[in-house]
């Protein structure tokens, strides 16, 4: 939580947010926004209201660790985000918003890891 209102431009509360701490901040949401404390960021337009659930966060800190151990931050953080993304569309698509788990969606991330390494 970032303990205060969000700007209009959750893009610009997350630069902020990030550059005051020196942190990269993953700003959970429609249009995820990974922020890094240069001013960099990325927006995220993977994923669906299906992710709207508890554990998601928790599955999401898990790809992230996991991509963190083979590529650097700026890399990492930004393709964990995606990750988590796609496999959640994946698990909707074949699921339905409301019927997919967390377990779908982590069921579905070699499905979406062979999309990405195919493009």
């Amino acid at each position: 939580c970032l303990g205060r209102e969000i700007s209009p431009s959750r893009a610009e509360a997350a630069c902020r947010y990030a550059a005051e701490r020196r942190c990269i901040l993953v700003l959970k949401g429609a249009d995820t926004v990974v922020a890094f404390p240069d001013g960099t960021y990325y927006v995220n337009r993977t994923g669906n209201p299906g992710l709207a659930r508890g554990g998601s966060g928790d599955a999401l800190t898990g790809i992230m660790g996991a991509m963190l151990c083979q590529f650097p931050p700026e890399k990492a953080v930004p393709l964990a985000v995606f990750l988590h993304g796609l496999a959640g569309d994946l698990a909707a698509e074949a699921r339905g918003e409301y019927g997919m788990t967390i377990t779908d969606v982590i069921d579905f991330l070699p499905e979406a890891m062979k999309l990405i390494m195919e493009e």
